[in-house]
């Protein structure tokens, strides 16, 4: 999840905060301008943060044994886990599903970023 959040979370609020700066000159967003400006973060959220999610998911529907913990790191498979999708899939594996995951950002993350 950190692997997953913490990336996600940074490439949306700092592009919130650069967007905000950037269309609005006084303290807060008038609702137009949240609708305007909040869709593009949510989505930028989930474009870093999917492949990540995609391995997640993936450990989360396989048996505990399907792939190897790393030697040194606390990762639960994480990292084997991505060298099988690469090789099965290549990088558009990490991408499956994208687009209505995007969809979705596009109103309810908009929304809690409206609400924040």
């Amino acid at each position: 999840m950190i692997m997953r959040d913490v990336p996600g979370f940074a490439a949306q609020f700092s592009l919130y905060e650069h967007l905000k700066s950037y269309f609005v000159t006084h303290q807060h967003l008038t609702l137009l301008e949240s609708i305007i400006v909040c869709p593009l973060p949510a989505m930028a959220n989930w474009i870093v943060s999917y492949p990540a999610d995609v391995i997640k998911t993936t450990i989360q529907t396989h048996s505990a044994n399907s792939f190897k913990k790393h030697s040194f790191l606390p990762d639960g498979g994480f990292f084997d886990c991505a060298k099988q999708i690469y090789n099965k899939h290549g990088i558009q594996g990490f991408m499956i599903g994208l687009g209505p995951c995007l969809l979705r950002a596009l109103y309810s993350d908009s929304i809690g970023i409206i609400a924040y």
